[in-house]
């Protein structure tokens, strides 16, 4: 796992060693897998998120409102 820091450098780098094809922007607005889209929809509705899910935006949302 990258450090705070080397995903920084990382989201920095001016030239990125890699070049994404534009062609895969079609699929951008599609879902490729709409049954497990559906099926993890229906898990949460029943289950839930967790309990410091809901901890952390509750802080983001204060420290919003400061």
């Amino acid at each position: 796992m990258k450090t705070k820091t080397e995903q920084q450098e990382i989201n920095s780098i001016k030239n990125p060693k890699y070049i994404i094809d534009p062609e895969l922007n079609k699929y951008a607005k599609i879902s490729l897998f709409p049954e497990k889209v559906k099926k993890a929809k229906a898990h949460l509705a029943k289950v839930g998120m967790p309990k410091e899910y809901y901890e952390q935006i509750a802080r983001e949302k204060e420290e919003k409102k400061d």
